[in-house]
């Protein structure tokens, strides 16, 4: 998902959902990100991210943030993070997971 994210900041949130759903546009963002053409494997995995973060998560409930991680007043990194979309707490993934597989989307 950190990809997504990288992709969302460069070329807008629109085209990386387009991306989701659109092979060729998913194949175009994968090789300017990559420098080669990407496999056919490489275009499934990024497709069910894709699908995890902007269908199945809010379907069951669920937001994807990513976090910046401060160290001594300097970015360091960033973490993954999810909250629940009515309460706005964050959840772990592990709630994630289980409300992902109640719902049938995984198994």
């Amino acid at each position: 998902m950190e990809w997504l994210d990288r992709e969302e900041e460069i070329v807008g949130l629109d085209a990386v959902m387009r991306g989701t759903v659109d092979e060729k546009t998913l194949r175009e963002l994968l090789y300017e990100e990559l420098g080669y053409e990407p496999t056919e494997g490489q275009l499934g995995a990024w497709q069910q991210a894709g699908q995890a973060k902007f269908e199945q998560l809010p379907q069951v409930g669920v937001a994807f943030e990513r976090l910046e991680q401060v160290v001594a007043g300097q970015v360091w990194g960033y973490r993954p993070a999810y909250r629940d979309i009515t309460t706005g707490r964050f959840i772990s993934l592990d709630d994630v997971m289980a409300a992902r597989r109640a719902a049938g989307l995984i198994r």
